[in-house]
Order: C-alpha cells, then sequence, then structure tokens
C-alpha cells in the first residue's frame, strides 16, 4: 500500500510539474507593464488593476490594442504597447495574469 501511494505522489508532482507554465519569454514586456500597472498588478493612480481580471479578458484586450481597437481613454498608449506583441506573447500574459497575478 505505501508503494502504491509513494507512487501516486510522484505521478502528482510529475503532472503539477508539467502544467507549469514558462513565463521567461515575457518577463522583459511585463516589467514594462508594471511601471503603469504594479509589479503585482495592483495598479496605480490613472492605470487599471490587472490582478483581478480573467486571462480572457486580458487576452481580448491586448488584441484589440494590438490591432488598434478603442477600448477606453489609454487606448492610445496600448497601442502602442502592444503593437509587436505576437499571439503567443498575448497568450501567456493571459495566463501570467491569471495564474501568477492573481489575487484570489
Amino acid at each position: 500500500m505505501m508503494i502504491r501511494i509513494i507512487l501516486l505522489m510522484g505521478l502528482l508532482t510529475q503532472f503539477a510539474t508539467a502544467q507549469e507554465t514558462d513565463f521567461s519569454s515575457i518577463e522583459t514586456n511585463w516589467r514594462v507593464c508594471a511601471t503603469c500597472h504594479g509589479n503585482k498588478g495592483e495598479g496605480k493612480p490613472g492605470f487599471p488593476s490587472l490582478n483581478i481580471l480573467t486571462s480572457e479578458y486580458v487576452i481580448e484586450a491586448l488584441t484589440d490594442y494590438r490591432n488598434n481597437v478603442y477600448r477606453g481613454d489609454m487606448s492610445t498608449t496600448m497601442f502602442g504597447m502592444s503593437a509587436a506583441l505576437t499571439d503567443e506573447q498575448i497568450e501567456l500574459f493571459g495566463k501570467y495574469v491569471e495564474e501568477v497575478l492573481s489575487n484570489d
């Protein structure tokens, strides 16, 4: 019985490790975002909190900004910030906000 428990724990650990997302490709980009939105996405005066958003919302917003879709007063700033982001980076930002910054 003890061997089964140990094996199960090993499998669960491997599964959890396999599920972790590598955010290293957006670390530099995030530091730019954090200038206005805060290191933990908590927001700053005039800049919204990100740590309360879903990944879907972040992905939709960044995609819209990259495509120059107006979403509010800071849209023109965000157009420039998101212009060079790839689809993969946008997906990673969505995951980062929800998995790392989430204010649960």
